[in-house]
């Protein structure tokens, strides 16, 4: 039976109102509102119902914030926060519920992980609120995708171990979940190898035009150090590394590994190179060795090999592809479907998932490859008509380095601007009209190159205030989204992601295109 037309009014205004009254980023799913307040201008106490050792480390999370907030915490308080690890696990996996009364607080997960996204709401709330005082409320919440995800190109320009951790803060506040780390490319080799030491000694580094050395490194603690960080923000960290184009570093430190035998730099300039790796034995034992180094230092599942942009002249003309390719019995074009499918062995053989850019597509990969489509939607459609797992990342909506608007210095480098409206209407399924694909859209994600980005400051600029739309993109249903509410959400927690003093002075809503 169809609604009146005046009841459906009476739900979208309400839905509105609703989520007006309840400043979080991204937008809870289901909110229902109740008289009263919860008041914490005195104290509190918190305690955790059920839990394990991973719940304390969520509520050492939850004390830390509380202190800064100079909340009085104390045994025996009239009003009680709780945490509260589900044992009949009736709810998903990053799902919680928040439930707010007068005088208890109480977040319910089945997971830790939902715990944490339903302590982020709380923290939202209190830090919206100048009077110690919360509304009451039920929310019951769960993301729309699985894969909520941020990239940061280090390779280009290099950001070190306390700009990533700030990183990873910012993606948790938001309930972003994985970290794609473009550590490779071109410009710069930016993981510490053992067996390979001149991939930092010789790869890492550059000189620039104007004389100066760019570059640096993380060492293999730094990088066990980093991933706990995420852990403990429940993000998954998907490592890249670049193969087979896009190789220029590797091949500057072993020139071996390459299509010439001859010494070349690392760039110093961007746009796609000529250079990429030559398949031969000692190319695949160096590659299985790297990927055994790295997947040591990455526990999570999953494996990026970036498999882009790969030109095929060096393949075509050089005596050492002509001499693989009639050794082999292959043409030179077949060489990238092979590195993609030794890759894939590799890594299958570690209980690891590879992960490539839309262009590995064209090499007709194993079903179980999944396709981060990049360059528009129609590489993720035909994937996932054709079964793959797929992340969505099409520039025009989720290239964080192109600019805000045209008003910005880098007018004229790129084809378009990304203005904070746009970012926001992001769907990852959108155009997919199979219930079948869209069952294998994973998620999401917004990819930070960093060729004309090149301090923390630019960085900051460039992901502000489009990573706050993101995460709204990816966590809230998009039948529940409303611009001109997200912008009012958005000013009530101008401060709260990143810290006023390390933030540029940016009015978070200047972002829309001049008319």
């Amino acid at each position: 039976m169809k609604k009146p037309f005046f009841v459906l009014i009476f739900l979208c205004a309400f839905c509105i109102i609703r989520a007006q009254q309840t400043p979080v980023l991204p937008l809870p799913n289901d909110i229902i509102r109740s008289t009263g307040a919860f008041d914490y201008s005195k104290e509190m106490e918190v305690k955790i119902m059920r839990g394990d050792e991973g719940t304390k480390q969520v509520n050492k999370q939850l004390l830390a914030f509380l202190s800064a907030k100079k909340v009085n915490v104390i045994s025996s308080s009239p009003n009680t926060v709780y945490l509260n690890l589900q044992k009949e696990k009736t709810l998903t996996t990053e799902a919680y519920e928040l439930n707010i009364t007068p005088h208890q607080i109480t977040i319910t997960g089945a997971t830790n992980a939902g715990l944490f996204y339903g302590m982020q709401t709380l923290f939202q709330l209190m830090n919206a609120d100048t009077s110690k005082q919360i509304a009451c409320m039920q929310i019951k919440d769960a993301p729309a995708f699985a894969y909520r995800g941020m990239h940061l190109d280090v390779s280009r320009h290099f950001f070190g171990p306390d700009v990533i951790k700030q990183y990873l803060d910012v993606m948790g506040k938001l309930k972003l979940n994985y970290f794609h780390w473009h550590l490779t490319d071109d410009q710069g080799w930016r993981m510490e190898s053992k067996k390979y030491p001149r991939l930092t000694e010789k790869g890492a580094w550059r000189t620039e035009k104007d004389g100066s050395r760019h570059g640096g490194y993380y060492t293999q603690e730094e990088i066990k150090e980093i991933v706990q960080y995420a852990k403990e923000r429940f993000i998954t960290i998907i490592p890249e590394i670049d193969i087979p184009g896009h190789s220029s570093a590797i091949i500057a430190a072993y020139p071996e590994f390459g299509c010439y035998p001859d010494s070349i730099q690392v760039p110093n300039t961007f746009g796609i190179k000529e250079n990429i790796l030559c398949p031969s034995d000692a190319t695949f034992r160096f590659l299985a060795d790297i990927l055994e180094e790295t997947t040591n230092l990455f526990p999570g599942r999953y494996f990026h090999i970036g498999g882009d942009e790969v030109p095929t002249k060096q393949w075509e003309q050089s005596e050492r592809g002509k001499t693989y390719a009639a050794a082999h019995n292959l043409k030179p074009d077949a060489f990238h479907a092979l590195f993609i499918e030794r890759m894939q062995e590799t890594l299958s053989s570690k209980n690891k998932d590879l992960i490539g850019w839309g262009e590995i597509l064209e090499t007709s990969p194993a079903k179980e490859i999944t396709i981060m489509s990049w360059r528009n939607t129609k590489a993720g459609t035909e994937a996932a008509e054709k079964g793959h797992r797929v992340i969505m990342t099409p520039r025009t909506f989720c290239y964080f380095d192109y600019p805000q608007d045209w008003d910005d210095e880098k007018k004229g480098i790129y084809m378009t601007y990304l203005p904070l409206d746009k970012a926001y209407s992001f769907n990852p399924l959108d155009k997919i009209k199979s219930k079948e694909a869209q069952k294998k859209i994973w998620g999401g994600q917004a990819c930070v190159w960093t060729e004309f980005i090149e301090d923390t400051e630019t960085l900051q600029y460039q992901i502000f205030p489009r990573i706050v739309a993101m995460s709204e993109s990816l966590w809230t249903n998009n039948s529940g989204k409303n611009y001109a509410d997200f912008e009012k959400r958005l000013k009530s927690q101008k401060n709260y992601f990143v810290k006023e003093k390390e933030l540029p002075p940016v009015d978070l809503i200047r972002f829309k295109p001049k008319k």
